[in-house]
């Protein structure tokens, strides 16, 4: 990776023995050499991790904005995946289905945690 004529570029070989070269930053968001590439973001929380706690609900701002800088004011993740060493929950958002339970006040969603898939008992999720 190197910048020219201020822009970042990348390199790489590809599979004819050649080589790529891509300009990052710029056209489609997560395209790479032609490629689309989702994207995750992995959080881990909690301050006293002496007790055991019970996740009930997840509150973010987000803000989504297409590849021309328009602002899409109903748009934020599609899916969201809970997990520790024993439990894992998951919950794929339809925000045109109105039974769906993200909701949207100003810039701030939330919604509940979803609860263990993996037991027979679909426990919320705890963990220290």
């Amino acid at each position: 990776m190197f910048n020219a004529f201020g822009k970042f570029l990348s390199i790489r070989n590809n599979e004819s023995g050649g080589t790529d070269i891509w300009i990052n930053n710029e056209g489609v968001y997560g395209e790479y050499y032609g490629l689309f590439h989702g994207s995750a973001v992995e959080y881990y929380m909690n301050p006293d991790g002496s007790s055991d706690k019970i996740f009930d609900t997840v509150d973010y701002r987000m803000d989504v904005f297409d590849s021309s800088g328009n602002y899409l004011e109903n748009e934020t993740f599609d899916r969201f995946i809970v997990e520790n060493e024993y439990q894992k929950g998951e919950m794929e958002f339809d925000l045109n289905n109105r039974s769906c339970n993200v909701r949207k006040r100003f810039r701030s969603w939330s919604f509940p945690v979803p609860r263990d898939i993996l037991s027979d008992r679909p426990n919320r999720i705890r963990n220290p």
